[in-house]
Order: structure tokens, then C-alpha cells, then sequence
């Protein structure tokens, strides 16, 4: 990579005679270039014995050759070496830029090494990529050792410093079982898998979880190894959990998931009642409902006649206990063909359930009362 120059030096007796000179130059034994002034300038591109010959002819003919040997050392390569300008536990990328060695050298390639830690152990050895990544088990300072080689073996060696600061470790947080959460189900739970961190110290350390499980920002469950909690919403609507995984050393994720719980409709879990009654006497109805979740129930009870199509009926307010036990009576005052159907309505405020009992109503004979004469 150093120019060589070497100007040739001659004489002749006589004053008329013109001359020409050619130069021919060999490396190793092989040729190498040719040239054809007095002066020649070349520059090694490899190490090696290079021999240049110098033959000079004159006007007659008349020739003469001298050749001098160069012997050509390698010069250990260089190289500027980007490090990033934040370093994190984990993967890192090493750039190396501006490589300087002869063209032979650079041609080939240039091998890289780095010993992380500088413990004599390189764990990337002769590497042509000029793109490196390192993985630094943990946050701190670490050393680093690299070392820039030649085809030839001749080698350069930097020491450099990396300040790795924590990096958080991520996971996924997910409804376990997966599928739509209903209003009142508790058999449900969210769950952190696929947990994963740059430090393999921290990995095997283990990790802690923290949950909001009603999502107004305070976690209710702070830095706890379980990995899942049971989740239950007695309103159907939309909720966020919010989840946080922790390393040992401070550094979190954290993770919001976006629940959807669809409304279940309310159940009549009884509805009886007299099947048979008199006109003109009251007969009572009875019964329990439940909800899933935490609906406020309606209630109401219409009566038809059966064997009338379309009957508009008579409505009957029903008032659910604190129990979810209702109660009511009516007055049929009207044996009709074919009786009367009484339909209860129970609601939670998005969808109506309702379910029949049949009564018969009996006719009953006039009664005369005793006259008074004047």
C-alpha cells in the first residue's frame, strides 16, 4: 500500500545514440505490471518479493539489463468501528466502516472478531460481515475486544466499552380460553405467554405480573408470579384489562387488552300458578328469576284469551323482590271457551324473555238473594 519509486540510471560512450526503456516487474514470480520511462512508480497492493527489471536499449541495439528486488510486509488492516449510540442488553449491531489495507486484502476481505467481555473467548470469530451483532447478557458496562484481520493474518486490535442499560422484557396478553366473555362468566382469566427478554440472566430469573383487571389505570395485583387471574364482568359492554410483566431489574412492559362481554338474557327460573279458577275469584301467580349478570330486571304479566287470535289482553304490573321472587294475582271475571293464557315478560333492558301458564276459568251459577217486602 506504499508507493514505490525508483529511477533508472544509465550511461553510454556514445553521444549520439537515442535510447528506450522498458520495465517489467514480477511479484512472487508472476508478473506483475510493465512500464516504459526512466522513472517507475508503482505501489504493492499485496505483501511479497516483487523484482523490477530495468532494460535499456540504444539506437543500435545494444541492450543491457539490471533488476532490483522489493520485498513488499504486510501492514495489519484498520478499520473504524461504529458501536450504537445507546447499547441494550441483548442484541446490539457493531458497524465496520472506512477499512484500510492494500486492495489485495480488501478484495479478499476482511475477518472480524469480537470478544465480548475481553475474557479471551471471541464469540464471533472471522466474520466477513461488516454488520456484526453481539447479544450482551445483561445491563452494565461491558468490554469489548475486537479484532480486525487480513487474509495474510495480520491483525489490529481494539478495546471498547459499551454502557448497556435495562431493556424490557415482552410478552403476550391474552383472554384464556380465547372466545366472546359473556356477562356473569367467571370459569374466564387473562394470561401472559410467549414471555421473552434480550438478558438470558433476566429470563432465567423470572419474571412478575401485575393486572388492573377493571381497567381505571390502578392495578389491583402488583408484582406476583402467577402469570394469570380470573376475570368476570356482571354488565355486558366493553372493558380494558391492562397487564404489566416485570424483569429483576426494574424494567416493564405494559399491555392493554380491549374486552368485549356480550349481554345474556335473563332466565325464568318459575312461573305457577292455579291451572283452574272461578270467574269473580282472584288466582295467584308466583315465581323466581335470575340474571347472569348484575341487570336490573323488569317484569309484567298480560292475560289473553286464548281462543281469541290478536287479543290485546289485560296488562298486569309485576314487581320483582330483591330476591329475584315475584308475586301477583288477578281477577278472571269472565268464563271464556277455551281459557285464559297468562304470559309473563321478565326484561333486563336489552332483551325480553317471556313464558305461559294456562288457566280455565269456571263458570258460576248466579245467586238470587233474599227479597224484602215493603
Amino acid at each position: 500500500g506504499v508507493p514505490v519509486s525508483i529511477t533508472g540510471i544509465f550511461t553510454d560512450p556514445s553521444s549520439t545514440d537515442t535510447h528506450s526503456f522498458a520495465w517489467t516487474v514480477t511479484r512472487n514470480g508472476s508478473p506483475y505490471l510493465t512500464a516504459t520511462t526512466l522513472a517507475l512508480i508503482f505501489t504493492p497492493d499485496d505483501q511479497g518479493t516483487y523484482v523490477a527489471t530495468l532494460t535499456v536499449t540504444d539506437s543500435d541495439n545494444a541492450v543491457d539489463t539490471k533488476s532490483f528486488m522489493i520485498t513488499a510486509a504486510n501492514v495489519a488492516p484498520r478499520a473504524t468501528i461504529n458501536l450504537p449510540t445507546q447499547a441494550y442488553e441483548g442484541s446490539n449491531t457493531i458497524i465496520f466502516a472506512a477499512l484500510l489495507d492494500s486492495p489485495a486484502d480488501l478484495a479478499a476481505g476482511l475477518r472480524f472478531s469480537i470478544d465480548v467481555g475481553n475474557d479471551g473467548s471471541f464469540e464471533i470469530v472471522d466474520s466477513l460481515l461488516t454488520s456484526t451483532n453481539i447479544v450482551l447478557p445483561d445491563q452494565g458496562t461491558v468490554d469489548l475486544l475486537i479484532r480486525v484481520k487480513d487474509k495474510d493474518g495480520a491483525s489490529r486490535d481494539y478495546l471498547r466499552t459499551l454502557n448497556a442499560v435495562n431493556a424490557a422484557p415482552t410478552a403476550t396478553l391474552a383472554l384464556s380460553p380465547l372466545g366472546t366473555l359473556q356477562e356473569g362468566d367467571v370459569s374466564r382469566s387473562v394470561q401472559f405467554t410467549n414471555q421473552s427478554d434480550p438478558s438470558t440472566l433476566d429470563f432465567a430469573a423470572g419474571f412478575t405480573y401485575s393486572y388492573d383487571l377493571d381497567g381505571d389505570g390502578a392495578f389491583e395485583i402488583t408484582n406476583v408470579t402467577s402469570t394469570s387471574q380470573p376475570v368476570s364482568f356482571s354488565q355486558d359492554g366493553s372493558f380494558t384489562v391492562r397487564g404489566r410483566i416485570h424483569d429483576g431489574d426494574g424494567g416493564y412492559s405494559e399491555y392493554s387488552l380491549p374486552i368485549t362481554v356480550q349481554n345474556v338474557a335473563p332466565q325464568i327460573v318459575s312461573f305457577t300458578g292455579a291451572s283452574s279458577g272461578h270467574e269473580g275469584s282472584s288466582v295467584a301467580f308466583s315465581g323466581t328469576v335470575a340474571d347472569p349478570g348484575a341487570d336490573t330486571l323488569t317484569a309484567r304479566a298480560v292475560v289473553t284469551r286464548t281462543a281469541v287470535a290478536n287479543d290485546l289482553g289485560v296488562e298486569i304490573p309485576v314487581n320483582i323482590q330483591g330476591n329475584n321472587t315475584f308475586s301477583f294475582a288477578y281477577v278472571f271475571d269472565n268464563d271464556v271457551l277455551g281459557g285464559y293464557d297468562v304470559t309473563l315478560f321478565v326484561s333486563d333492558g336489552t332483551v325480553l324473555v317471556q313464558q305461559a301458564v294456562h288457566v280455565l276459568v269456571d263458570n258460576v251459577a248466579p245467586t238470587v238473594l233474599p227479597q224484602t217486602n215493603a
